[in-house]
């Protein structure tokens, strides 16, 4: 019997128990009778729609590449101003409201150690100038945002990279640390209790010096203490959990003869103590710095 080729192709396309491959072989197979003129035009159909296929597939790992999340860009400052300053004055000033910084007078290094929270000799490869070449800066976010030591950080480093061309990579060398420990009778700090952000206030004033934090945990004291020391300081205290706690200190004796120095104080106030030891500490190796254009 005679098999008409449009049912041959629709069963063959069609069929819902049929397998690709028997699809095909169904349609190839010689003891078929095909209509020249219909077998040609459904070729042509069969072969573009497995172009089309084939085309969609190879585009569907490149839309789930475009469909990876986009890394967010670094904050930077919207505009930054850098003058040299030739004025030949010793005393500088740097001051900050929400979304602007003004520093006057003042060298590159000494924004550099805000930039990363770090103090000098965690630098190396520094240029000469970097310490001694004083700018006058500029520079507005463009928001509103509040600038303090820790969100002031990736502006500072984002402008550095910028304006001075900054390249750096990091290492960790040992060096001389002071160590937090838990003194003789034991931590006199209050667990934290309650809700609320963690508060590292530090004041200053003629000489002396007070931290009021709440809801603190030892790893950040130790961040507070790095910046007030002349070592990084390490917690080794062992003390999990969040706190609150006040510290007063005298920074310069001749303000207060009487007053405790921030040794005395951490041990007297806290129940902590700091140790002299060696440890690892992180550095910042500077592989490429240039002079701003001035504008």
């Amino acid at each position: 019997m005679r098999t008409d080729s449009r049912e041959l192709l629709a069963v063959g396309i069609f069929g819902g128990k049929s397998r690709i491959g028997e699809r095909i072989e169904l349609l190839l197979r010689r003891d078929r009778i095909f209509s020249p003129r219909m077998s040609a035009s459904n070729v042509t159909s069969g072969v573009a729609i497995l172009t089309a296929l084939l085309l969609a597939g190879s585009l569907t790992p490149r839309r789930i590449a475009f469909a990876q999340p986009v890394t967010p860009k670094p904050q930077a400052f919207e505009v930054i101003s850098i003058k040299p300053n030739s004025s030949g004055r010793d005393d500088n000033s740097m001051r900050t409201s929400p979304g602007h910084l003004t520093a006057v007078n003042t060298t590159p290094f000494e924004l550099l150690t805000f930039a990363f929270a770090a103090k000098e000799f965690q630098f190396a490869g520094l240029p000469d100038w970097f310490k001694r070449d004083k700018f006058d800066f500029d520079a507005v976010t463009g928001t509103s945002i509040d600038l303090n030591r820790t969100t002031l950080q990736p502006f500072l480093q984002s402008m550095f990279a910028d304006r001075f061309h900054l390249r750096f990579h990091r290492e960790s060398r040992e060096a001389p640390v002071y160590s937090l420990v838990v003194a003789k009778g034991g931590p006199k700090l209050t667990a934290h209790s309650g809700g609320g952000e963690p508060v590292t206030g530090i004041h200053s004033s003629s000489g002396k010096e007070r931290v009021n934090a709440r809801k603190v945990t030892m790893k950040r004291l130790a961040e507070v203490l790095s910046e007030q020391t002349d070592r990084v300081v390490i917690d080794n205290t062992g003390l999990p959990g969040e706190y609150d706690f006040s510290l007063n200190w005298v920074s310069d004796l001749s303000a207060d003869p009487d007053g405790a120095s921030i040794f005395t104080a951490i041990q007297e106030q806290l129940g902590l103590k700091l140790e002299s030891t060696k440890g690892s500490v992180p550095i910042i190796v500077i592989d490429h710095a240039e002079k701003p254009d001035a504008n």
